[in-house]
């Protein structure tokens, strides 16, 4: 059995920070991330419509980068995702925590699934402090303890998830498929 060591969450990142506050506009050149940017299922959404424009603004210290992770840290919603280049140039809001994770002892890709897991969910929406928006404290964030395994589960982890957003997916395209296949019958015998 292969054994994962419990850890803080702390110990595995270089740097905790908020993303700026900037106002988004509906055209930038750099993407900017709020909650509504993501899907139910924590998948960015390709659509989105927040974006700045950094020549106006000293953001290039703000722009994500590999081995990133951000954490939604307000509201009821909290979840992670790890930033890849392949998104395009993106800055966090100030709704997230940006996690900059020492990826020779976790996998940015891992630690994201594993805070999106239901349990550690439950555990970050119970942290959360205030009455009217819940605000994750960086003290407890930091403090929360992690199941890391060897690096070789992280990979088959990672694989698994991959596998599974290619399958909704493609569940997705086969119900589009299917719907237009349905209307397109009601319409031909509509028209008979």
């Amino acid at each position: 059995m292969i054994k994962s060591e419990i850890v803080q969450l702390g110990t595995m990142l270089s740097k905790v920070k908020y993303g700026p506050y900037l106002k988004a506009k509906t055209e930038g050149s750099v993407r900017y991330l709020r909650g509504q940017d993501f899907s139910d299922h924590d998948l960015l959404i390709n659509d989105g419509k927040g974006f700045v424009n950094v020549e106006n603004h000293d953001s290039n210290k703000d722009l994500l980068e590999e081995g990133q992770v951000i954490l939604a840290a307000k509201g009821f919603r909290n979840f992670a995702w790890a930033y890849s280049g392949d998104a395009g140039e993106c800055i966090a809001s100030s709704m997230f925590f940006v996690l900059s994770v020492n990826s020779n002892l976790i996998d940015p890709r891992y630690l994201s699934i594993y805070l999106n897991s239901q349990k550690v969910k439950r555990r970050l929406l119970s942290l959360g402090a205030g009455t009217s928006l819940p605000t994750l404290p960086r003290k407890e964030l930091l403090a929360l303890e992690i199941s890391v395994p060897p690096f070789l589960m992280q990979q088959r982890v990672i694989r698994l998830r991959e596998l599974q957003k290619e399958r909704s997916k493609i569940q997705q395209s086969i119900q589009s498929a299917e719907h237009l296949l349905d209307s397109a019958i009601i319409e031909n015998i509509l028209n008979q």
